[in-house]
């Protein structure tokens, strides 16, 4: 299965012929990664009704004709919207709706939520069943104890979660849910920017010009003279150390955009021949007496 970031928390889960759209805010977003009537969708899924999150299910769901799953309440306005042969499920928290390709299990969000006609709906993290994979998308929630739940129903492939410090959890925060949620790895994380309104958040909450990410690499015996050197020849690896200890190899990576970890690392880096696993940690902060930025630019 293939996680395509669109911007904001905007997902696209992709098997073959298969696409599961979540939370389709495309339209006025100018970090969307596609217009709202170029995306494909089998399925599409809503965490909360704000509107940066409700965004185009609309216009793609008549488009594409594709059934559309949320909280009850939400469902019911949707439902209204596209008309009664549209196939909208609304289930409530802890419910299931089940689908040809898989199924999608409503779990609890901390948050609030109000669609843009302002319907009241109690928010939702979505746990999705899809490829053989189990993706958990945390909406907008905030820290809550019972986020460590939900690996307990068996081991989650990737979480897609918050990260902003002003609407959502910090990422001080972000790192305590990572640990609750016993995910495998957090596989994309998205800086928070908000658009209710028109407007942006407050001054000093844009994220930084380069993403870093740390990953750990264990290596087959055999590649060890090697890999060092074709880690260190990727795009966006800036550099990679062989160390002591539990794991072969570090990678640095530093890329412009923080969806192009998934291109190096997912894309490229775990591919290589000789990795056998590999652990990323994403960095929220650079603490260095050094211009890093300018040192380790890649470019656009």
């Amino acid at each position: 299965m293939e996680i395509r970031f669109l911007g904001h928390a905007a997902f696209a889960l992709v098997e073959g012929d298969t696409t599961v759209l979540i939370d389709p805010f495309l339209t006025g977003n100018p970090k969307a990664a596609a217009k709202a009537d170029e995306v494909d969708a089998s399925a599409i899924l809503l965490t909360h009704g704000h509107s940066d999150h409700y965004g185009d299910v609309i216009d793609i769901a008549k488009r594409t004709d594709a059934p559309v799953l949320a909280i009850v309440e939400l469902a019911g306005e949707i439902g209204e919207k596209l008309g009664g042969d549209h196939q909208v499920y609304d289930p409530n928290l802890g419910g299931t709706g089940g689908f040809e390709w898989g199924s999608v299990r409503l779990v609890p969000a901390w948050h609030t939520s109000t669609t843009p006609d302002g319907t009241v709906n109690t928010p939702a993290g979505l746990v999705i069943e899809f490829g053989g994979k189990r993706v958990y998308h945390l909406g907008d929630t905030a820290l809550f104890s019972d986020l460590q739940l939900v690996g307990k129903r068996g081991r989650l492939d990737a979480a897609l979660m918050c990260i902003g410090g002003h609407y959502t959890m910090d990422r001080f925060d972000a790192v305590e849910a990572a640990d609750r949620d016993r995910r495998r790895r957090v596989q994309v994380r998205r800086p928070e920017r908000r658009f209710r309104g028109g407007r942006d958040p407050p001054a000093g909450r844009e994220p930084h010009a380069m993403t870093h990410a740390v990953v750990l690499v264990e290596a087959e015996r055999d590649s060890l003279s090697t890999l060092g050197g074709n880690l260190a020849g990727l795009d966006g690896v800036a550099e990679a150390y062989s160390v002591t200890g539990e794991w072969d190899f570090v990678a640095i990576v530093r890329v412009p955009r923080h969806e192009q970890l998934a291109e190096v690392i997912t894309g490229e880096l775990v591919k290589l021949e000789g990795v056998v696993r590999t652990q990323t940690m994403v960095a929220f902060e650079v603490f260095s007496r050094h211009d890093l930025e300018a040192l380790f630019s890649i470019g656009e």
